[in-house]
């Protein structure tokens, strides 16, 4: 969706502030949460590989163990 000023003057104008201001709240609030389930999706690969990682750690910790 591209938004220019005079565009969103006339929705403005058409509209009403209001309106106008609730139509690009929830338009942050979608992108903002797509943006938020990006950054989940790959804190959660990150802590799955820091998980395996450890899992290697306490493995050869008990196999040199004397």
């Amino acid at each position: 969706m591209e938004l220019d000023f005079t565009n969103i003057t006339e929705f403005i104008n058409g509209v009403g502030f209001p309106i106008a201001i609730c139509v690009y709240l929830l338009w942050y609030n979608k992108s903002t949460i797509e943006k938020q389930q990006t950054l989940l999706n790959e804190l959660k690969d990150i802590i799955r590989d820091n998980s395996e990682v450890m899992r290697d750690i306490v493995d050869e910790i008990k196999r040199n163990k004397p």
